[in-house]
């Protein structure tokens, strides 16, 4: 989980929100606070949202608070309509695309 804070060779500015999205076998991932977001800007409900980690019977939205990580998935024309929409129409959004599998992740945009 240690990855999704760090902020690794990030242009932008201090002001701008950074979304960080992995992409693997043809759709993307967004993970924490992104996949919030996410879910809440795009899909407009959080009920696509799956979490990781410490299992239990908790409401969606206490599994966040709860230590568990949320993820949502977006498929290759939901996510390039968000970062059209995040880079062109909010110039306060940055966003990093990393590709890879495993442990092994690297920035690719």
């Amino acid at each position: 989980m240690r990855f999704f804070d760090r902020k690794v060779g990030c242009l932008c500015t201090s002001a701008a929100r950074l979304h960080s999205c992995l992409r693997t076998q043809g759709f993307y991932t967004a993970h924490g606070e992104n996949a919030l977001y996410i879910a809440r800007t795009f899909y407009k409900t959080t009920s696509v949202l799956r979490y990781y980690g410490a299992a239990g019977n908790r409401q969606q939205e206490q599994k966040h608070q709860q230590g568990q990580l949320a993820s949502v998935s977006l498929n290759r024309h939901l996510f390039e309509s968000a970062l059209r929409e995040l880079l062109l129409e909010g110039a306060e959004h940055c966003v990093e695309v990393y590709e890879g599998t495993g442990a092994s992740w690297r920035l690719a945009k």
